[in-house]
């Protein structure tokens, strides 16, 4: 299960395909297009799921990053569908993949107060990436609730994949 995540974490470091930010705006301001938008890039798929992943397996509370990262995202989204320019925000989110999927496959223990600003940071990255490609004149609370919902259920699936590994592991150091 994790060689599949890493090879696509290598896939998504190399290819073009990785940002899923075309910054055309077409059709990107209704709920389904904010809740579709997550699933349209390697990119923003691997971070949440990682983001699960290593929610479930290195922390106590494993809702705490996945809300804390919708929480930051919606925040990021605002400075981006209101035009705040983020520098370097493609190099972050690329960044973002590398560093989460690390984190999810290694787990290490971070106290939450070390790994909670990296999370947040990394969701402002990906909300404004999700905000920028908001068409203008849009609803922002439609669109926004969107790719909240859709990045809750990606996290929510990190954490059920977390979970599965962490009970697999378990088994194998009990064999």
């Amino acid at each position: 299960m994790f060689k599949g995540l890493a090879a696509g974490i290598a896939v998504a470091l190399v290819s073009g395909a990785a940002s899923a930010h075309t910054g055309d705006g077409a059709h990107t301001h209704s709920l389904a297009a904010g809740f579709a938008h997550p699933f349209t890039g390697i990119d923003h798929l691997l971070v949440m799921l990682a983001v699960g992943v290593y929610a479930i397996r290195a922390t106590a509370r494993a809702w705490l990053l996945p809300a804390l990262f919708v929480a930051f995202m919606l925040v990021g989204g605002m400075l981006g569908a209101y035009g705040v320019p983020v520098a370097y925000a493609e190099e972050g989110i690329l960044a973002s993949v590398a560093i989460m999927s690390v984190l999810a496959l290694a787990a290490p223990r971070i106290p939450l107060p070390a790994v909670a600003p990296i999370v947040a940071a990394f969701a402002v990255l990906h909300g404004f990436a999700h905000g920028a490609e908001m068409t203008a004149g849009g609803s922002f609370l439609e669109y926004a609730t969107g790719f909240a919902l859709a990045t809750a259920l990606l996290h929510a699936a990190g954490v059920g994949l977390g979970a599965l590994a962490r009970g697999r592991f378990a088994a194998l150091r009990r064999a």
